[in-house]
């Protein structure tokens, strides 16, 4: 046997390499069957479009070898080439060559193996901060190899890895031992070790979603190093990784379907609770599992959709707050469940690094019961009260996380202030949404001292339309909205100085997507379980639900009443009439994870027709002679048995209706009359309980809906469960004023056999 160029295409020679195939594998009149040279033919013609994507992967990282590379194909078994069928390389002055072993494979597998060995002499030419072992590519260094390769095949469109050089079941069918903080440097398997750092890739591409290149770029000594790397977090990423493979391959289970080398993404990815801007392109989202995750826009400035890396990343966990707010060059707020109010410090804000000042937690103030908050810069904080009133405060502590304050904190600066969002711009200026969408300028000079002065007796509207899930500033007169399908758009307000209507963009610029807000819905059963669902086409009424949706967070459920009171607290009404308040905990990813073992009691002789929460601690209650009474629960946040009132205050009368719910937390309620039509009403007294409503009758704004359900879902979604079962979608967009408007003349259909006790949205 011997060696020959014999029928390759330009003799075997590329840019790069210098390809020769052993000529018992050539196709002759005794070997009819011999795979050569048309199947070097094939890989020719596309070596140096694998060359290229090996070298976007590795960035400046050069392969340091001489060019062009020798490549041998030969069948397995030839004495002096690869020990072990497959695919090894020899490195000698400089010179390498590549031996590819195989027999019978096809073209696609010879240029699998050619990725696999020629980014092993990537890694290596990375050095001390690459992925390369000692040695060897080690068990970290085969892993990316075979992710690499992997990649390759997806990127071109050429289907799974090969059958034989599957690896993540070596490690999930053994005692799965942790490989990610200890792996083996001398050795690159394929073993159960070379399996570990495969999965554990493959978590940080699927799970956490971290690029081909940042993954590449992050090599460390360990896998738990790159994680490090990153993401800024120093703590280990072991026991998560493993708890997630561990709920869905309990015991000795693998992976059966789907791609046998990456089960991620697994479980319930976490969803947005609050977006805010850290000043200077920084924009932080609050997840719902606690995650406080970093991203940096830098085309903030011209509306270009620039960013600092490919997705958000993980600076802070365990963030469970109900407001938290951005300060000035790092400083972070958050109000927990009890009214406290938090200082932070992120260090790490310029870059996204996993670092705090020394302090940040400290308390700084108590009694933060407040429908919004948001920084005026300066260390001056904005928080508006549930009736109305907007509160100055300057925190003269923001540079050091210290107890101090203004005189003057607290100050009433502005009453009245009932609007759907409210947000603070440069130098005194406040934004303020209307129910019906319009964009309010405010410019309060008496910022400096927490004095009552303003710019005008009255705001300037500077903007229409502006119905969006979220709506924040990110400094320098840009503005940020997150529409319903979850666009992150860019505005610039060159009238921000002065309150005068001129923008750069009227229609604004998308510079994202993925910003989705979905909605959290509970159904109760008839044999008492609650269920958690997320439906994550919310915003466009798509039938897109969470993979974990369904799942069961509760069992025993058995009562009279239960509803929704925001934020993962769920009220529950008890046959005698107590009135219990469970939080969960789990509202984000469906666990059963409940702030309490057990309910606690935060009311008596709740013995009505119809109970119903509208966010921030409102309760409304039908009577049995159709009045409406008003209730504020004082201790919604922590579940402590605080009241506004002891009794109820009466804000209606005549409220004799097929059934009746809260359509938001800005005084909207939704009634239904027993003739199908869907009436409109808005409580302006919402904040005080007191009688003042917008219209002294319902305004129709819906004719036929005799459903067996009906809820609100937030951002004017109506959601129904028809008579056969199926769940519609509808959005009311004249929710803000009572107008006769819905995005879709008839209903979207999200969903079927909706055979339910109860349902509301969380």
């Amino acid at each position: 046997m011997a060696l020959t160029t014999s029928g390759l295409t330009g003799n075997g020679k590329t840019t790069h390499y210098n390809f020769q195939y052993d000529d018992s594998l050539q196709t002759s009149a005794t070997n009819p069957g011999g795979p050569e040279p048309a199947r070097t033919n094939v890989i020719l013609a596309a070596i140096e479009g694998d060359w290229n994507l090996m070298q976007g992967w590795f960035g400046t990282t050069k392969l340091g070898v001489n060019i062009p590379i020798t490549v041998n194909v030969i069948p397995p078994g030839v004495t002096g080439a690869c020990a072990k069928t497959g695919a090894c390389w020899a490195l000698s002055n400089g010179n390498l060559t590549v031996t590819i072993s195989l027999a019978g494979a096809n073209a696609t597998t010879m240029r699998y193996l050619m990725v696999s060995e020629l980014v092993e002499l990537y890694m290596k030419a990375q050095g001390s901060n690459g992925w390369f072992g000692t040695g060897t590519e080690g068990s970290a260094g085969e892993g990316l190899s075979r992710f690499l390769a992997a990649q390759f095949l997806a990127v071109n469109g050429l289907g799974p890895t090969p059958a034989g050089f599957l690896n993540s079941n070596l490690w999930l069918s053994t005692s799965r031992i942790d490989y990610v903080n200890a792996p083996n440097l001398t050795d690159d398997g394929p073993d159960s070790v070379t399996g570990c750092s495969l999965l554990f890739i493959y978590y940080l591409y699927s799970q956490l979603g971290f690029s081909v290149n940042e993954i590449v770029g992050a090599g460390a000594s360990t896998p738990a190093g790159v994680y490090n790397k990153l993401t800024g977090d120093p703590g280990d990423p072991f026991p998560e990784f493993k708890q997630l493979l561990d709920t869905a391959f309990p015991g000795a289970g693998v992976i059966t379907t789907g791609d046998l080398d990456n089960p991620f993404p697994l479980g319930v990815l976490p969803m947005m609770r609050q977006v805010f801007s850290g000043g200077d392109g920084v924009i932080y989202a609050l997840m719902d599992n606690g995650d406080l995750l970093w991203y940096r826009h830098d085309g903030r400035n011209d509306g270009t959709g620039r960013w600092a890396g490919s997705h958000g990343r993980r600076v802070g966990k365990g963030w469970e707050a109900e407001h938290v707010f951005a300060g000035d060059g790092g400083a972070i707020y958050a109000i927990n469940s009890a009214g406290d109010l938090l200082w932070y410090h992120h260090d790490g804000r310029d870059d996204g690094t996993f670092r705090w000042r020394a302090g940040s937690g400290n308390k700084v103030g108590n009694g933060w019961d407040v429908k919004a908050v948001f920084s005026g810069g300066g260390g001056v904080i904005y928080g508006l009260t549930i009736d109305g009133n907007l509160r100055w405060y300057r925190h003269d502590g923001q540079g050091d996380g210290s107890d101090r304050w203004a005189a003057g904190s607290g100050n009433i600066v502005g009453k009245g202030w009932n609007f759907e969002q409210i947000f603070g711009g440069d130098n005194g200026v406040i934004y303020a949404i209307t129910p019906t969408g319009d964009l309010q300028w405010y410019r309060h000079d008496g910022r400096g001292d927490g004095s009552f002065r303003w710019a005008d007796d009255k705001p300037r509207v500077v903007g229409s339309g502006w119905n969006a899930p979220a709506v924040f500033s990110g400094g320098n007169a840009v503005l940020y909205s997150i529409t319903t399908a979850g666009n992150l758009m860019w505005y610039h307000h060159d009238g921000e100085g002065d309150g005068s209507f001129r923008w750069s963009d009227a229609a604004g610029k998308q510079v994202g997507n993925g910003w989705n807000f979905p909605a959290v819905i509970y159904s109760n059963l008839a044999d008492n379980r609650l269920l958690w669902y997320r439906h994550d086409g919310w915003g466009e009424g798509t039938p897109a639900w969470s993979g974990g949706s369904g799942l069961v967070v509760g069992a025993g459920w058995d009562f009279k009443q239960v509803f929704s009171g925001g934020k993962g607290v769920i009220y529950a009404i008890t046959t005698s009439g107590d009135l219990l308040w469970y939080r969960h905990a789990g509202r984000g990813d469906g666990t059963f994870n409940w702030v309490d073992g057990n309910a606690r009691k935060v009311g008596v002789g709740w013995n009505f027709l119809k109970v119903f929460s509208s966010g921030d601690g409102v309760i409304y209650a039908l009577t049995a002679n159709h009045d409406l009474l008003w209730y504020r629960h004082d201790g919604y946040a922590d579940g402590s048995f605080r009241w506004t009132d002891t009794s109820g205050r009466k804000v209606g009368t005549g409220w004799d209706f097929a059934d009746v719910f809260a359509g938001g937390g800005d005084g909207v309620i939704y009634a239904l009359t027993t003739a199908g039509d869907l009436l409109w009403f808005r409580h302006e007294g919402r904040g005080d309980g007191s009688f003042n409503w917008f219209d002294t009758s319902g305004r129709k704004v819906g004719a036929g809906w005799n459903f067996r359900k009906v809820f609100y879902g937030g951002g004017g979604v109506l959601y129904a469960v028809a008579q056969n079962l199926d769940l519609d979608w509808y959005r009311h967009d004249g929710r803000g004023d009572g107008s006769f408007r819905w995005a879709d003349g008839t209903p979207r259909k999200v969903g079927n056999g909706w055979d339910v006790k109860g349902v509301f949205a969380g």
